[in-house]
């Protein structure tokens, strides 16, 4: 494994139930790629990570994986089976690792709201400590706030839907102060595309529309663009 690792921020853009993911299970299903749940430490504390290896001779770069309000759903664990079939080694740490009602992650809460309450509780500087980046991809997640800018010591590439004006209008502030702080911050936005496109264009996602589908399939091959790079 190259020693660089970047992290990519995916988002869902809703909350779905358990089953409504029945076909990114399937998707899951009929992958040919090894894929488990690894234990990892920060510190005293154990992280539960899904990891997805690829079919590959040589070594591979890895690629952090970072869910978003709903936890390592079955779409987030298949988004990291995408990044696997692209050639990289894709780790997706579960952040709700041990705060469960029964001492488990993701899976063991009921429902969104308590899932969200949850995440809410993380201390900042946990999840600092459960990743190690060099560079960040994110999917219609807000900026920094000025303040916060100075503190980036990476290139951020942006992926934007048209449609998500909540996000979406954030942006220009956003590219401003990094451009004033010297950071480097690219974002894209895709024509007709709402929030959570990257799930909701997913093949087999039975209510994808078109704007999403196309959004989709050009995001995914900007960020394999992207990661050859790294």
């Amino acid at each position: 494994m190259k020693t660089k690792l970047c992290w990519l921020a995916l988002c869902l853009g809703a909350a779905w139930p358990v089953s409504a993911q029945d076909w990114a299970r399937a998707e899951l299903e009929k992958s040919p790629r090894h894929m488990e749940w690894v234990t990892v430490t920060n510190g005293t504390r154990a992280v539960d990570c899904w990891v997805v290896y690829p079919e590959v001779k040589d070594k591979a770069t890895a690629v952090l994986v970072i869910h978003d309000s709903s936890g390592v759903t079955d779409w987030a664990r298949l988004a990291a089976d995408e990044l696997a079939a692209a050639g990289y080694i894709a780790i997706a740490p579960d952040f709700l690792s041990g705060t469960g009602p029964k001492g488990g992650g993701t899976s063991d809460f009921s429902g969104q709201s308590e899932l969200v309450a949850a995440l809410k509780k993380l201390p900042p500087a946990q999840i600092t400590g459960d990743l190690n980046a060099a560079a960040v991809f994110v999917f219609y997640g807000f900026p920094p706030p000025p303040a916060g800018v100075t503190n980036i010591q990476c290139p951020v590439y942006g992926f934007y839907g048209e449609n998500d004006a909540r996000v979406t209008l954030t942006v220009p502030d956003g590219q401003a102060a990094m451009k004033r702080a010297g950071k480097t911050f690219e974002p894209v936005i895709y024509a007709g595309a709402g929030h959570g496109f990257m799930a909701h264009g997913e093949p087999g996602y039975p209510q994808a529309t078109p704007a999403d589908r196309q959004a989709r399939d050009a995001a995914w091959e900007r960020l394999k663009g992207l990661l050859k790079k790294i």
